[in-house]
């Protein structure tokens, strides 16, 4: 039987317990014979249960006050069944162990070898939903309640405060352009919002009249809300080689969806319930897409949620591409204009021209040269196509 040996103001060492005729012995690591004149405790499974007894223990021992204790005899005190039974009161501590295991947190019909993780998580997705059907209005856009979440909402709502209070008052410059931007967020102009979708169709149309793509991939890149799935991605960051020196980056842009194997049509390896999951997804996204489209362009827009799926879906494919032996592993190539242009299609010095630079930078910096080439290519041959213009 094992247990632990405390000692004042030392390290506690495992020790074995052995019974003779009298009570209890100790036999300490150099074989001599101790007396067991100290605490014996019991080391639950779980650190709040073992914190939980210790306190029961302490509150004992206060209880029975050190007089009772002098009063034993020596026998009783040091080797006597009396003295566990003082420092594990009742046998409580195994006999609430064992009934914490035997207590039942999920329904007979739910089993380890039925649904295991529904087994074991029970109890918190039953929390979970009580607290989505008990949560207010304003929280009912959380995808799943959980701290986290709840702060963040918290901050969320911290960072209005103060923008409302810094409008109310500050009436400078800055403050008329946080106040416009603000507004625009929480109060949606329909006529405003038309124009810019006019706008947007505008400008792909005279890039394609002029076959001009790099122009349409700066365009797109000037908007922060969107570049972010711009196949040709342009950002702005601190070189990780000399912090104080900003670099172009060209990148890979975002997918929609937050798993790229949800892209995928593959059936190998994959569970049934994967599988249906995966097709549900795909159909919610492209339904989505298409309203979209309907709520922004009206009905016979002519645009495809299909198109968009398959469109992101190719461009998961060219983030795979190993045509380029020297891309570094780092994800850290510097390419000059020429270079960019004649081994991976590249215009750089027009893309830059687009952005806005009045001289070409010398070079600029790519994660994935293997990336860059195949984006181009396939960029060249369809960006035209009904199917890209989606």
């Amino acid at each position: 039987m094992e247990k632990k040996f405390n000692k004042k103001n030392t390290t506690i060492k495992k020790i074995k317990l052995r019974k003779n005729g009298k009570g209890y012995k100790i036999r300490n690591p150099k074989n001599k014979t101790q007396k067991c004149a100290k605490e014996f405790r019991f080391h639950s499974f779980e650190e709040e249960y073992e914190k939980q007894q210790e306190l029961k223990l302490k509150q004992h021992r206060k209880d029975k006050g050190k007089d009772k204790i002098k009063n034993k005899s020596k026998k009783q005190r040091l080797y006597g069944k009396n003295r566990l039974k003082e420092v594990m009161p009742g046998n409580d501590v195994e006999k609430e162990l064992i009934e914490l295991f035997k207590k039942p947190f999920s329904p007979s019909k739910v089993t380890p070898r039925s649904d295991y993780y529904t087994y074991i998580n029970y109890i918190w997705l039953t929390n979970t939903r009580k607290k989505s059907i008990e949560a207010s209005k304003e929280e009912k856009y959380y995808v799943q309640i959980d701290d986290f979440r709840v702060t963040q909402d918290k901050v969320y709502r911290q960072l209005i405060e103060i923008i409302e209070n810094y409008i109310k008052t500050h009436n400078d410059a800055k403050a008329k352009l946080i106040s416009n931007v603000y507004t625009s967020l929480i109060r949606l102009d329909e006529t405003s919002t038309k124009k810019h979708i006019k706008h947007s169709v505008e400008r792909y149309n005279h890039s394609i009249k002029n076959d001009d793509l790099w122009q349409y991939m700066a365009h797109i890149n000037h908007n922060e809300i969107v570049c972010w799935g711009c196949p040709i991605r342009w950002k702005v960051m601190a070189d990780e080689k000399n912090a104080k020196i900003f670099r172009n980056f060209i990148s890979l842009p975002e997918l929609s969806l937050y798993d790229a194997e949800l892209y995928l049509d593959d059936t190998y390896g994959r569970t049934k319930e994967f599988i249906n999951y995966r097709k549900d997804v795909q159909k919610k996204y492209i339904a989505y897409v298409n309203d979209i489209f309907v709520g922004c362009l009206g009905k016979n827009h002519g645009l495809s949620g299909q198109d968009v799926f398959d469109v992101e879906r190719d461009i998961l494919i060219a983030m795979g591409c190993d045509s380029v032996k020297n891309d570094s592993p780092d994800f850290y190539n510097v390419v000059k204009p020429k270079e960019s242009f004649e081994k991976y299609g590249f215009n750089w010095s027009k893309f830059s021209e687009h952005l806005g630079y009045k001289k070409v930078p010398e070079f600029f910096i790519c994660d994935s040269l293997n990336y860059l080439k195949c984006i181009c290519a396939l960029l060249k041959d369809n960006w035209k196509t009904k199917k890209w213009k989606s």
